[in-house]
Formats: structure tokens, C-alpha cells, sequence
């Protein structure tokens, strides 16, 4: 044990600075950020989805799929296989994405007002009618789709929509001649 002689006054007093910072660091949590908190990378847009179906139309329905570098148009069947055209098969056509482009979309969203939105905001699809949908998946895994009546895109998703129809429509003229392309 050491006596009074033997500790020094700096000594006693860097004893009490250390303790002091140990103990605002129990009181605060106890936890530094750790090196992977601190270079978290902010939240993002990983890919977007969107596409039309129809409730009791037995069709084929396009889905467009949006990521960074590409966009993929995929043409499929929705209905009873039965059902399903022989001579028409599921088609598909991708392009390239620029990155302005893609930056560009993922501008068009904001996180916290499309996270509230709700899943479905119409029913048209539940009778006769088309219902459209954007799908988002985030950097953080976070997906959510929401649906819509045709053509009538909740205010926060409106600009995105019409972007995106028009991508859709420019990959529907890349499909081959001689499929159905009424969606």
C-alpha cells in the first residue's frame, strides 16, 4: 500500500480526472461508438419496384425493377395457368441505368413520408379495375409496397410515378413484335 509520501501530486490528481471520465461514461451508457457506428453509412435506396395488376383480370402484368446501374422490364402471366396463352411466354428486357438517372429516382424519395403511407390507399383491383404499386427497399433491408388506382399515385409518390411509368413504357417498346403488349 502506498503511504501519503510516496503519491505524488500530479499523480493524485490524474487519478481523479480518470475516474471522473470513468464514471461519466457509466452514467451516459457506458458505450463509445463503436468504429463501424461512427462510419455508418446514411440511409438509402437500394431498388424500386413498380408495376400494374388487376384483381380478376387474368393477364400478363408488367413489374419494372429499378437498382442502381439497371432497369429490368418482366412481362409475366397473372392468372390461372390454365388459363395462360400457349404461344405467349413471360418476357423480359433490361437496360442499362445511368447513374444521374438513378440518383435522380432515388431523390424522388422521401423515406419517413413513404414508410407512412399506407399499404393501400384503393381497392380498383378488388372489382374490375388496375391498381399500380411502388415497392422501395432501403440500405437497412426496410421494404414497403404501396398500391394505388391507376394513374392516381398518393401525392408523395405522384412525381416518382410518372418517371417510372415512362421508364416501363420505354422498355415495353424494346419487347419483341408479336406478344401482347396491353397491360
Amino acid at each position: 500500500m502506498l503511504s501519503r509520501k510516496t503519491v505524488s501530486k500530479p499523480m493524485v490528481v490524474l487519478f481523479v480526472v480518470l475516474s471522473s471520465i470513468t464514471l461519466t461514461q457509466l452514467a451516459s451508457g457506458g458505450q463509445k461508438p463503436s468504429e463501424a457506428q461512427k462510419q455508418a453509412k446514411p440511409l438509402r435506396v437500394v431498388s424500386i419496384r413498380f408495376g400494374q395488376f388487376g384483381g380478376t383480370i387474368e393477364s400478363y402484368w408488367p413489374r419494372l425493377d429499378v437498382r442502381e446501374g439497371q432497369a429490368t422490364l418482366t412481362q409475366s402471366w397473372s392468372g390461372e395457368p390454365q388459363n395462360r396463352p400457349r404461344n405467349v411466354r413471360d418476357l423480359k428486357v433490361r437496360t442499362d441505368l445511368s447513374g444521374k438517372h438513378w440518383q435522380g429516382l432515388q431523390a424522388l424519395v422521401n423515406r419517413d413520408e413513404f414508410l407512412a403511407l399506407p399499404d393501400r390507399t384503393s381497392c380498383a383491383s378488388c372489382v374490375d379495375g388496375i391498381d399500380e404499386f411502388v415497392e422501395v427497399e432501403f440500405s437497412d433491408h426496410i421494404k414497403k409496397s404501396v398500391s394505388y388506382a391507376e394513374g392516381r399515385a398518393p401525392a408523395q409518390l405522384k412525381e416518382l410515378s410518372v418517371k417510372l411509368k415512362a421508364l416501363q413504357q420505354k422498355l415495353q417498346n424494346e419487347l419483341p413484335q408479336g406478344q401482347d403488349r396491353t397491360w
